[in-house]
């Protein structure tokens, strides 16, 4: 997820993409690890973030995007060119659907600051955890 401010967060789930309240995870016991782009300084661009997910408010979950990248991850990467063809991504109408990851790798790209060199159907969560454009946002 995103975190907005104010305690709102934006984050892709079966529901969809949404807007949410953070305190729903803190309270039901949720473990919430928070990181910061190291060189994201300017709130414009932070603006962007919030502008990109909000423009994919109602977008359905990417399921089928869930299940490609499950699957090109078993696959050897001598066969990675078929998970690259265009016709496939328009099959699978992944461009209208995100999940988890994917969102915030498009957010970031869309605002100037990519934290992948991959696309973002390719990346899982716990990419974000060793990622070393991310840092941890240590609790006060």
């Amino acid at each position: 997820m995103i975190y907005q401010g104010n305690g709102r967060v934006w984050e892709a789930q079966p529901e969809g993409v949404l807007e949410k309240d953070i305190e729903h995870y803190l309270k039901n016991g949720f473990l919430v690890r928070a990181f910061r782009h190291k060189y994201i300084q300017d709130e414009k661009v932070l603006s962007k973030l919030i502008e990109f997910c909000a423009s994919k408010k109602g977008y359905s979950y990417g399921t089928l995007g869930t299940i490609f990248y499950t699957f090109s991850t078993f696959m050897p990467v001598s066969f990675n060119w078929i998970f690259d063809a265009g016709w496939l991504d328009r099959l699978l109408n992944l461009d209208n659907a995100y999940f988890c990851s994917e969102l915030i790798v498009d957010a970031f790209e869309a605002a100037g600051y990519p934290v992948s060199p991959y696309d973002g159907w390719r990346v899982k969560p716990t990419d974000f955890i060793n990622n070393p454009l991310l840092v941890p946002v240590q609790n006060k």
